[in-house]
């Protein structure tokens, strides 16, 4: 995993999390973990490594699904 970039480089301030979510590869539909979140991103552990650049959509319990870039 890859050392968060410095607070001063991100939009908005990023707070601790501990939520397990759903996330969507194409059709593939896989468990992880949210680590930390902020209004334009977050932080997702899970046992797949993703490829900056690509698309997944993330489910959080209780809403619809947001697709999100990997950065």
């Amino acid at each position: 995993m890859q050392e968060p970039r410095p607070q001063q480089e991100r939009q908005s301030e990023r707070r601790p999390l501990m939520v397990r979510v759903q996330y969507r590869r194409t059709i593939v539909r896989l468990a992880a973990q949210i680590l930390d979140l902020s209004c334009h991103g977050l932080r997702l552990a899970g046992m797949e490594r993703l490829r900056v650049g690509e698309m997944v959509w993330i489910t959080l319990p209780g809403l619809p699904p947001r697709q999100a870039k990997v950065v």
